[in-house]
Parts: structure tokens; sequence; C-alpha cells
């Protein structure tokens, strides 16, 4: 019985990490915008299984060590502390830019929702929405004033684009037998269920960046 107990915990601390590396390698997907969903996904499911693990608590103890070394400073990013004395790997500072959780924000699937559903707190999310926000809004700004022949498009309409990503190869399938796995964990399991809607709206992104449809989509 103790293995059994044993390879449950296995399986069940490496359920999500094994979903990241199936969505990162699918044919339809930007990998970029899974990056911080993922990693803010997969720390709090350690710090949760290390509460409840009984046999792999060194296990745990370990990957979210690793996880701190290699994307401590997108961590840092969201408020989440990361011991100044832990080892820094060279990707530790490489994933504090920006643009991590701007592609997040500007993937269909993601918007703010995996800010709004995690464990963060309260506090915590509204920050860091709004701090989102005003980076994709000075981006996109950048963008527009570095464009060639800006002064033709200043009267031009706003541009309304689709960014809704198919997932739904992943919706309603586990990684593993539910009579082997205790219980079933997704990584963005508040996705599946607006898939639909996401999937016929058009939207457009100053709009959600303004505030103006983004209580729609949370």
């Amino acid at each position: 019985m103790k293995d059994l107990a044993v390879l449950r915990e296995f399986i069940s601390i490496f359920t999500l990490f094994v979903e990241a590396t199936t969505r990162t390698q699918a044919e339809k997907c930007v990998p970029i915008s899974l990056v911080a969903p993922s990693i803010l996904g997969i720390y709090y499911d350690l710090e949760n299984e290390l509460k409840l693990c009984k046999y792999t608590s060194s296990l745990c103890n370990v990957l979210l060590k690793s996880l701190k070394e290699r994307f401590g400073g997108l961590l840092l990013n969201l408020e989440i502390p990361v011991d100044d004395h832990l080892k820094h790997r060279s990707t530790f500072h490489l994933f504090s830019d920006d643009i991590f959780l701007i592609s997040s924000f500007l993937d269909g699937q993601f918007r703010l929702r995996w800010i709004l559903q995690s464990a963060l707190s309260q506090d915590t999310k509204n920050r860091l929405c709004d701090k989102i926000k005003r980076m994709a809004a000075q981006a996109a700004f950048q963008i527009h004033d570095s464009a060639p022949n800006v002064q033709g498009a200043v009267g031009a309409e706003p541009e309304t684009t689709s960014t809704a990503i198919d997932n739904s190869q992943f919706v309603g399938k586990d990684s593993f037998d539910n009579s082997v796995t205790p219980k079933r964990k997704s990584l963005f399991a508040y996705c599946e269920t607006s898939q639909v809607l996401l999937k016929k709206r058009r939207i457009n992104i100053m709009d959600e960046i303004r505030g103006g449809t983004l209580p729609l989509l949370y």
C-alpha cells in the first residue's frame, strides 16, 4: 500500500508538469503566452502538494527550489517572494521581462483569468491586473509610434482582432487514468468553460485595456 501511495503522490506532483510540456508542444499554440500562467499554477500546486504529501515532501522542496532558481525573475514580477540567498540560474533574470506578462494578457484563452483564478491575495491580484494592462497599453503605443506612415493612419479605425486560440484538443482530457490519480488537476481549468465564448467573440484589444470588455471575460 505504501508503494501505491508513493506512486500516487509522484503522479499528482508531476501532473501539471506533464500538461505544461504537452501544451507547449501542441501544433496550434503560442508557447510564450503559456509561460507565466504555467509557472504560477505549478508554483502554487507544489506549495499545496507540500502540505498534503506524506512521502514526497523532499521532492516538492527540490522542485520549488529549482523553480525559484530558474524562474525567480518572473515570480518576483508576480509579487511572490524569492530568497535573496537562493542561487540564480542563467534564466533567472531573463524571465523578468514584461513580455511574459503581456503575451498572456493578449492570449484569448488567458487574458487576466490566470491572475484572478490564482491563489494570490486579492490586493496582489488587483495590483497585477492594473500593472499588466498598463504594460500592454504602453507596448501598443510604442509599436504604434514606431510604425511607418503613422500620420496616414491617424484617422483609421482601430483594428479589431480575434485572439482566441483553439484549445479544444485539451478540453475534457485527463493526462492520467483517474483510477491511478487521486484527483484531477489542470493548469488552465478556468479556460475550458469560456472557450466557446472566446471563439465567437471578436475583440478590440484597446477596449480591453481600458476595461471595456474585460469584466465579461473573467
